[in-house]
């Protein structure tokens, strides 16, 4: 025999959804994707508010199309660029 599920009866859907996008696995806050959410939010600002001068500046396109697309890029390039703070913890 067969055991169906019963169809959801919390119609909550849209709060959990919003959990969700500031939620880790294990249900505590996330920095990491609040920090992805508000660098998102500044980066759309940024292009519509001053678009022809970061067209012309390809670095800083480049910085802001990474925070959109691919914000684990983003992180991994500023690690890349001024370092992950290990380093200066390590030194005496």
């Amino acid at each position: 025999m067969k055991k169906t599920t019963p169809p959801e009866k919390r119609g909550s859907a849209l709060r959990r959804d919003l959990n969700d996008l500031v939620r880790d696995q294990s249900g505590r806050l996330s920095p990491t994707k609040i920090g992805t959410l508000v660098g998102q939010w500044l980066a759309v600002k940024l292009i519509l508010e001053n678009g022809s001068a970061i067209i012309a500046n390809w670095d800083s396109l480049t910085v802001l199309f990474s925070v959109l697309i691919a914000p684990e890029l983003a992180k991994k390039l500023l690690n890349m660029k001024y370092g992950n703070g290990t380093e200066a913890k390590a030194k005496p």
